[in-house]
């Protein structure tokens, strides 16, 4: 069973991690997908790898507002989970 270390899993460590990942292995420009919490990761490439790395982004199903407490539209978390 592999370990596991849920403070290193940020966006901000992904997205590094992907950003080598590109220069290293794909090195060339590449078009990025992102379902879910690829969602996330796919516009924090696009905001932040090297310029020229990323040509296009696709974000499918983001989460962006889910965590939301009290949105502006909809019942937001507190309906699913209750007061906070």
């Amino acid at each position: 069973r592999s370990t596991r270390t849920p403070h290193r899993y940020t966006l901000d460590n992904v997205g590094n991690d992907l950003v080598r990942f590109l220069d290293g292995v794909i090195g060339r420009p590449a078009f990025i997908s992102g379902l879910s919490s690829g969602g996330l990761v796919s516009p924090w490439l696009s905001a932040y790898a090297k310029p020229g790395q990323v040509i296009a982004a696709c974000w499918e199903d983001p989460p962006f507002f889910s965590s939301e407490t009290d949105p502006l539209v909809g019942p937001g978390i507190t309906a699913s989970i209750g007061p906070l």
